[in-house]
């Protein structure tokens, strides 16, 4: 039980570090983007009230913690390292201390060697806060080291009094530090040189990430002391496409839709309190025409309450269809070569001729409310029915039995509602026959429904007709805990999402996802074999341990997920809770 103890002391550590970050201040302004990790000592505080860290270090998780140490080290075990392989507990003891991972802009990036080639305009990176894993740093440098056939050359040199390490091998070089407190790693000299120097002396320095604006405008909403942090920030479009590019429509697209307008992004996780927080942000110019007008208008209801709030878990969402449309056309059809231009005028004529109409306005009959219900039978298997909000029923129907026509057994009419049978052809991945696959259609004067089965089809078209829909029998919009995580979030969204943990089988859920998992490293095991010149044979991770964990301890400490995403004049904002 060791490894699983060590599984859990990741989730308890006694000590509590600060929740201001020590190595992010330290980067420099040209850091493109970073995730950071603060350790799992700063969880402490969270680890007696939290529902999730409580999940994670209930005994009846260390299965979990058992299966993947497990396959971590059989997987390690098949490693050209010739030095041993770090193990489970000792891989956990490095997380309890903080890492940031990122890129970096280069200097000088546009300007072309003399070969002609043109140098990389990001560096990759690494820096550690290695208190006390001096040892186990060194271990794991040693353990990634590869041999065989293109083994990698180590070299040493000094800089400035840190020794920094060079392999280099096939695929290039890379480079690591270990100065003061501070393990660095990147694929640039440059970059690793300027780490060691930013990191070595007492005060902070004078330039940083943290003075950027784009940094500063993500960190009003995220907020700090979160256990995970990330940002990101766009580059110049010169410093994202090489000028020359082999590819010159790949910038065109870009500048076509729009993309710098696009500023930065950033978000956290937090496991201060009961719930888990997850917040962040896409923050840029939302005036079109733009990627932002992807993100439909915010509203504080939904149409598709009424269907989404009577299942176990759903998510509703706006989006501009017609806009994603317009937007890409017009970024991919004017720098398309003349004969294939032609080609997707002529497809969009006959598209229209089809139709009845042209795709942007058949795009506008939906207006872009769109919703999913997934409700459980007893033996795990999951039943999700799906809703759109719509405008002018009739053209909608013109366009189904249009595109549907074929598949179509049967048109009926339900109160206010014209439905559709129709059986969709596939061909069953076991035996390679071809078979149909039923599914039941409704439209109403204002929505499109899709069910599995003709009955819950009709059970959807009851619900809807409700005026209120908090009085849907057993609607989350009438449970308190819902309404207090809901609450926390704005009142105008652009999409919601909920998730009854409590009414979901887990067993039988467990059950089903070892089986198909199994299957599928199975599948992949057998193709890498085929695959593999030596035919040597790869045998797939075992699975078989998720039996032993208890499917009560998921709803003994999680009840309920709630998220939601909204647009504003300065971006796009996201926020979820797991409590």
């Amino acid at each position: 039980m060791l490894i699983a103890l060590a599984g859990v002391s990741l989730f308890s550590a006694a000590s509590l570090r600060a929740q201001n970050s020590q190595i992010v201040p330290r980067l420099p302004e040209s850091t493109v983007s970073f995730v950071e990790w603060r350790g799992s000592s700063s969880l402490a505080a969270s680890s007696t009230d939290n529902h999730v860290i409580q999940l994670m270090a209930d005994p009846a998780m260390a299965p979990l913690w058992l299966g993947l140490a497990a396959n971590f080290e059989k997987q390690q075990r098949q490693s050209k390292s010739p030095a041993p392989p770090l193990t489970m507990p000792e891989v956990v003891s490095l997380l309890q201390n903080p890492a940031v991972f990122g890129a970096i802009e280069l200097p000088n990036a546009s300007e072309v060697s003399p070969d002609g080639k043109q140098p990389a305009r990001m560096a990759l990176f690494v820096v550690y806060d290695a208190t006390g894993k001096a040892a186990l740093i060194a271990q794991l440098e040693a353990a990634s080291q590869t041999s065989g056939p293109n083994p990698q050359t180590i070299t040493h040199y000094d800089f400035d009094g840190t020794s920094v390490e060079v392999r280099s091998g096939k695929t290039g070089e890379s480079y690591s530090a270990l100065s003061g407190n501070y393990f660095f790693a990147s694929d640039n000299k440059a970059t690793i040189e300027q780490l060691v120097t930013r990191f070595s002396g007492a005060a902070m320095p004078a330039d940083s990430i943290t003075q950027r604006p784009e940094y500063a405008e993500v960190r009003k909403f995220v907020g700090s002391g979160g256990a995970f942090e990330f940002f990101a920030r766009m580059p110049a479009m010169s410093d994202v496409i090489p000028s020359n590019s082999k590819n010159p429509n790949g910038e065109k697209f870009l500048k076509s839709i729009h993309w710098d307008k696009v500023s930065a992004a950033g978000g956290s996780v937090s496991f201060a309190g009961p719930a888990m927080h997850l917040r962040g942000a896409i923050l840029g110019d939302t005036q079109p025409v733009g990627p932002f007008d992807i993100a439909g208008a915010s509203s504080a209801t939904f149409r598709t309450q009424a269907i989404a709030g009577s299942a176990p878990e759903f998510s509703v969402t706006r989006l501009n269809l017609a806009a994603v449309y317009r937007l890409f056309y017009s970024a991919i059809v004017p720098n398309l070569p003349p004969q294939q231009a032609a080609s997707v005028s002529a497809m969009e004529g006959m598209a229209q001729a089809f139709l009845g109409m042209s795709i942007p306005d058949a795009l506008d009959l939906f207006t872009g409310e769109m919703a999913s219900a997934t409700s459980f039978s007893t033996d795990g298997t999951q039943e999700q029915v799906f809703a759109a909000t719509i405008q002018k029923p009739d053209s909608v129907l013109r366009i189904l039995r249009a595109v549907l026509g074929p598949m179509t057994l049967a048109e009926d009419t339900e109160g206010d509602a014209t439905t559709l049978d129709i059986a969709a052809p596939y061909r069953d991945p076991a035996t390679g026959l071809r078979r149909r696959k039923m599914f039941y259609v409704a439209v109403t004067p204002q929505m499109l429904l899709v069910a599995p089965r003709k009955a819950l089809l009709r059970q959807l078209l009851q619900e809807q007709s409700g005026s209120d829909a908090a009085a849907v029998p057993k609607s989350v919009f009438a449970d308190p805990q819902y309404a207090q995580l809901r609450a926390r979030m704005p009142a105008s969204l652009s999409g919601l999402g909920y998730a009854d943990i409590s009414e979901i089988p887990w067993g039988p859920v467990f059950a089903k996802f070892a089986t198909q998992a199994q299957e599928s490293a199975q599948a992949a095991a057998q193709q890498a074999a085929r695959a593999s010149k030596t035919g040597e044979s790869v045998r797939p991770p075992d699975f078989s341990w998720l039996s032993l964990i208890d499917p009560n301890v998921i709803p003994r400490h999680l009840h309920m997920l709630v998220s939601g995403w909204w647009k504003d004049n300065n971006g796009v904002y996201f926020e979820s809770y797991a409590q």
